[in-house]
């Protein structure tokens, strides 16, 4: 685990060192999970992207990891972000203030949560990436500020 040095007038970031374990590279931005395997070593290591839509009742398939921090090629290692403002890779808008999700239709990407209260179920929680700092208008910009809290 990295942090940042501690700055008067940026905030701390955390990031996670992991090693790319898709079929295809890993862009800045993305949401990744933990990829399942039973080696000892591997295990919080390999990742890969999200590839399923979120559902209320199950989340998504597998833990969120963390968002690309700069691209990462197949087998490559790099970092993710875990803890911090980041720049996330939405697939449909989103506005400020509320829980953004992984798992949208799009590899890899965030959509909005509901702002309904008690709407998910504890395992859909997991999914929650943080709160957004902006309105993602997807039309304009794919990407949009998160506060990440996966730590």
């Amino acid at each position: 685990m990295q942090i940042t040095q501690v700055h008067r007038s940026e905030q701390e970031k955390v990031f996670i060192t992991v090693e790319n374990n898709d079929t295809v590279a890993l862009t800045a931005g993305l949401v990744c999970k933990f990829s399942p395997t039973t080696v000892n070593a591997s295990q919080g290591r390999l990742v890969e992207l999200i590839e399923n839509t979120f559902a209320v009742t199950t989340g998504v398939v597998g833990q969120v990891a963390g968002v690309v921090e700069v691209d990462i090629p197949i087998g490559g290692v790099g970092r993710l972000q875990v803890y911090g403002p980041a720049d996330v890779t939405f697939g449909a808008n989103c506005a400020v203030g509320i829980a953004a999700i992984a798992g949208h239709a799009t590899d890899g990407k965030a959509t909005a949560g509901s702002t309904v209260a008690g709407a998910y179920s504890p395992t859909a929680q997991l999914a929650v990436l943080g709160v957004t700092l902006e309105v993602v208008a997807v039309s304009s910009s794919t990407t949009g500020s998160v506060f990440l809290s996966l730590m």
